[in-house]
């Protein structure tokens, strides 16, 4: 077992030409080198903020970074510093080698950059807009959030999501499946596809998998042919399936399939995260929780090893990216935590720009942009549970999406190209009588939370500034395509600041300071924090079932009081809380005042932590980023109570 630092948050690796593996801290802002052959860290080496893609040229002794900050980052294989560091566009993901040149790919837009030795762009190219009769009724959906991009002979393969162009209906069940033609092509507002993109050509329309929620990844069969997608958001649901099957020559709606090149391979179990083939052609899954490799052969079997038995179970981690049962989860549009960039033109409302929930977003109640929801549970209720149709949260499980959505740090910043500019533009901004920026976007957040009118379209929210410089496009319906497009002609006028007598190099001495606007310390995420406890489902007040839950809406299967189904998994036997979720134990504890029951029939709203352990393991187990890695570990309650003890065990279950 390797150990890394809190937060390091290991993510994609490679191997280079000697046998050493190389490995992007998505957390850490650094690259570890690691000596398979003694399990031991060689270097550490700092390369950016926000590391992402790392890709090694064969022969050329020379690693490549993509850093989510925009910076592509060239390092010597074995000791030093960059040796090259190009500042391209932000968000950049993953990184590929394909001769002398790099082809890179932009996460929040799906966008592939392909650059030439000297490190010029010489060619950018996106997935096309597509529609489908039997998606949506045909409606026009166009491309976003590339989770995996990967080589395939001849250019790069990339798995990516779709947003509905036309309009949404911010009603019930307005953003979950509808209006398609079958089950499998039950499609909500964003599907996941697959797009081909041959070498220095026009990218290629590929298969869409209107089932597969959060696409965290992709992999090529040997036969180069095929493929097989991850969708981690279907983790929490037995009845979906985890691994979709397609291939190069498909277009339109896929079926939902396991048989790859003519032989069906098993279901994985856990929260899977990434997907490989091994030497001999199976599949291998890895899985965030459990903590486990596994091999997967002819059904049923599967060899299964498991690097560590530390929990990284979370209650707010899986509802945010499960499914919510409508083909849909949050992390659908907002992305590891952040937004898609996308302007959705809901009906009777107009445009309306994702927001990002990045940088502690629990402070900045009421939440959209007309601030017409209170809390979180207001926000729970029109639209996790009416437009994308889950299932009611309880208080604890709302008390646990709130902890874990607090805890989602902003991306770290560049240092700035001109300090002296930032200077400038931060007396700028906080000068009441020039351009009076503050006066509204003030405070820890940079918001006062007022609705006003800015000249926009009527009053909205006044939005936090953390985090401003990732989340371009800008404004409401974002009209801005730019921060210095936001003090343009479409930007409100002297109601939006007083932006009139600004020079040119008054508002680029602005932007440059607002691209600075984050939390501090950059860390603080790391803080120990308080974790909610892990509450999977049950049916009723009666005891939990002992096997995971099969289909949706099946009797004592895990459904909620509607009938919905529940996003949640395994249980083992416990006691049902209110709103029939199930607060299981680890082992059977008699308490007096509880009879059997091996939990209170109330759960607390949060549990004390420690600092996040991050879990180490072998080359293959820190393949891919985890999503929300780096949550904390309970520890043993300090009480001797049997209840404190019975609670204790519950979160470790």
């Amino acid at each position: 077992m390797v150990k890394l630092a809190p937060g390091d948050e290991p993510g994609r690796l490679v191997e280079d030409g000697a046998g050493g593996v190389h490995i992007a801290l998505r957390g850490g802002h650094a690259v570890v080198a690691l000596d398979p052959k003694t399990w031991t860290i060689t270097t550490r080496r700092p390369v950016c903020a926000a590391p992402r893609g790392i890709a090694y040229p064969p022969g050329k002794e020379r690693l490549h970074v993509a850093c989510a900050g925009g910076e592509l980052v060239s390092l010597q294989v074995k000791i030093g510093p960059p040796v090259r560091v190009l500042h391209l566009e932000r968000h950049l993901r993953d990184v590929i080698v394909a001769g002398d040149l790099l082809q890179v790919s932009r996460f929040r837009s799906g966008e592939l950059l392909t650059l030439d030795a000297t490190g010029a762009v010489i060619l950018r190219r996106s997935p096309p807009s597509s529609s489908d009769p039997e998606i949506r009724n045909g409606s026009t959906f166009s491309p976003a959030l590339a989770w995996r991009a990967v080589a395939i002979q001849g250019g790069v393969a990339m798995v990516h999501q779709r947003g509905m162009v036309t309009d949404v209906e911010p009603s019930p069940g307005g953003y979950g499946g509808g209006g398609g033609g079958g089950k499998q092509c039950d499609s909500s507002i964003v599907h996941t596809a697959v797009t081909q993109f041959p070498s220095g050509m026009t990218a290629d329309d590929g298969a869409a998998f209107p089932r597969a929620v959060v696409p965290l990844d992709l992999a090529i069969a040997p036969s180069g042919k095929s493929y097989v997608v991850l969708a981690a958001g279907n983790a929490h649901n037995d009845a979906l399936p985890k691994l979709f099957v397609g291939d190069f020559s498909s277009f339109g709606c896929a079926p939902d399939s396991n048989v790859l090149d003519g032989a069906a391979f098993a279901s994985p179990s856990g929260q899977p995260i990434a997907v490989a083939f091994d030497g001999s052609g199976h599949v291998v899954v890895q899985s965030r929780e459990p903590a486990t490799i596994q091999v997967l052969y002819k059904p049923p079997i599967t060899v299964t090893i498991a690097p560590s038995n530390l929990s990284r179970e979370d209650t707010g981690h899986s509802l945010f990216h499960a499914n919510s049962g409508a083909n849909i989860a949050c992390a659908t549009c907002h992305g590891e935590g952040g937004d898609d960039g996308r302007g959705w033109n809901l009906s009777g409302v107009g445009p309306r720009r994702t927001p990002s929930l990045r940088g502690g977003v629990m402070a900045r109640t009421p939440f959209h942009w007309e601030g017409d929801l209170t809390d979180l549970p207001a926000l729970l209720a029109d639209v996790y549970v009416g437009r994308m149709g889950g299932p009611i949260p309880t208080e604890p499980e709302a008390a646990a999406l709130a902890s874990w959505l607090d805890r989602i740090p902003l991306l770290g910043n560049s240092p700035p190209a001109n300090p002296f500019a930032v200077t400038r533009g931060d007396k700028a901004f906080h000068d009441l009588a020039g351009a009076a920026c503050a006066a509204c976007h003030g405070g820890p957040q940079f918001t006062g939370r007022a609705m006003v009118d800015v000249g926009t379209g009527g009053k909205l929210k006044v939005p936090s500034l953390l985090g401003v410089g990732a989340r371009a496009p800008f404004l409401h319906d974002g009209r801005a395509e730019t921060l210095k497009d936001r003090f343009g002609p479409d930007g409100g006028g002297d109601q939006h600041g007083k932006t009139s007598n600004l020079t040119d190099a008054a508002i680029a001495d602005l932007v440059a300071y607002l691209e600075t606007l984050r939390s501090l310390p950059p860390l603080a995420f790391l803080v120990p924090a308080r974790r909610s406890p892990i509450i999977p489902p049950c049916a009723s007040s009666a005891p939990c079932p002992s096997s995971r839950w099969s289909s949706p809406g099946a009797p004592g299967a895990g459904c909620s009081p509607t009938g919905a189904a529940s996003p949640w998994g395994a249980s083992t036997r416990g006691s049902c809380g209110a709103g029939g979720r199930c607060l299981r134990a680890a082992r059977a504890t008699r308490c007096p005042s509880y009879g059997r029951s091996a939990a209170p029939a109330t759960a607390p709203t949060s549990w004390p932590a420690r600092s996040p352990t991050p879990r180490a393991g072998s080359a293959a187990s820190t393949r891919v980023a985890r999503s929300g890695s780096g949550i904390s570990r309970p520890r043993a309650a300090a009480t001797r109570s049997c209840i404190a003890r019975t609670r204790t065990a519950a979160t470790r279950t």
